[in-house]
């Protein structure tokens, strides 16, 4: 935890923080508590946090799927679904946006037909719409192994290149929160130089046959 100071009738602090999101919780009198006036989201464990979204971030976004003849324009959340001109070089159309952190949805609009990029990822709407989706920034991810007969624990996975970053000890468990990209990881845990996987986490196969944990960061 980190101590916020009392000014008045309230109590601050100024924190540093690069774009992207950030579950928090407060701790006030040693109770973890959430401010029910702020945004909240549900961790994967089923943990309700408040949910503290910081900046822009840059996204480049193309179409490449067909050969745009006149005209490309992207629509989205980002934008209120109004129409951004995209820049048109040698048929192929692209543009670097501004975004804010999380899960922005957009179609695109090419030469007077609205379609979807075949190269990005895609969901529904509450309406029954198929559109793209992009998220853009990093946010913490926490990573704990519950142990307390543990000497040293450490964490490698595919955001790290398979080099172990160690984990700090609190009380009884092995924790370390980690600024990733949005996107989907393999882990595993290594438990005093064993390589483990958490029953906790969903699992799946390498193509090298490996089991692993496996989690998607960012889905927001």
């Amino acid at each position: 935890p980190v101590k916020l100071s009392r000014q008045g009738n309230h109590w601050r602090r100024f924190l540093p923080l690069v774009s992207g999101i950030y579950s928090y919780k407060f701790v006030v009198d040693g109770n973890w508590v959430c401010d029910q006036t702020k945004e909240l989201i549900t961790d994967e464990f089923g943990n309700v946090n408040n949910v503290l979204r910081v900046g822009k971030v840059t996204a480049r976004v193309t179409w490449t799927s067909t050969k745009v003849r006149t005209s490309a324009f992207v629509a989205g959340s980002f934008s209120n679904w109004e129409f951004v001109a995209m820049r048109i070089d040698n048929g192929k159309a692209y543009l670097d946006l501004e975004l804010p952190p999380g899960k922005n949805t957009m179609k695109f609009f090419i030469d007077g037909s609205w379609e979807l990029n075949s190269s990005m990822a895609s969901c529904w709407d509450e309406k029954g719409n198929v559109n793209n989706v992009i998220v853009a920034g990093k946010q913490n991810k926490n990573f704990t192994w519950d142990s307390w007969d543990a000497h040293s624990v450490a964490i490698a996975g595919t955001f790290s290149d398979w080099k172990p970053v160690e984990l700090m000890r609190r009380g009884n468990a092995w924790t370390r929160d980690l600024l990733l990209e949005y996107g989907a990881y393999d882990f595993k845990f290594v438990v005093d130089g064993n390589w483990v996987c958490d029953q906790r986490w969903p699992r799946r196969y390498d193509n090298s046959g490996n089991e692993n944990n496996f989690s998607f960061h960012g889905d927001y």
